[in-house]
């Protein structure tokens, strides 16, 4: 087999928009397959990850039904409050059926990079308290 190679570069981070925008990342949960989930699956895992320094500054405490809107849709997780999350982003886990909808509903469609096969789930959003 030919030695596969490999390229790696900077990339440029922004950061969010406005201090009202936050910048939601999904992430592939550590037991999908394939993005696939099983029935029940999402149990536990509904929540939307939030810096602690933001959930103060919005009022937001762990467990506090949030709505996450985008320009396309919206879903509706439980907040999970960590210091684990860089300030002025929200994370959760794509695929997931949340309590509302799902993730995937406030990402718009892109197409794969084909040529370094980078895709970013990223979208700036605004949040409320449900």
């Amino acid at each position: 087999m030919p030695q596969r190679t490999y390229r790696t570069q900077e990339l440029d981070l922004t950061m969010p928009e406005s201090q009202n925008k936050l910048q939601l990342l999904t992430a592939s949960h550590a037991s999908y397959l394939n993005s696939q989930t099983l029935p029940g699956m999402e149990q536990g895992l509904q929540v939307v990850h939030i810096n602690t320094a933001d959930a103060i500054h919005l009022s937001i405490t762990t467990g506090d039904e949030l709505r996450v809107i985008g320009t396309c849709g919206e879903f509706v997780a439980a907040a999970a409050v960590t210091d684990d999350i860089a300030q002025g982003t929200l994370m959760c886990w794509k695929n997931i059926p949340m309590k509302e909808g799902f993730t995937n509903n406030a990402i718009p469609n892109r197409l794969t990079d084909s040529g370094d096969g980078l895709a970013l789930y990223a979208v700036y959003v605004e949040i409320e308290k449900v």
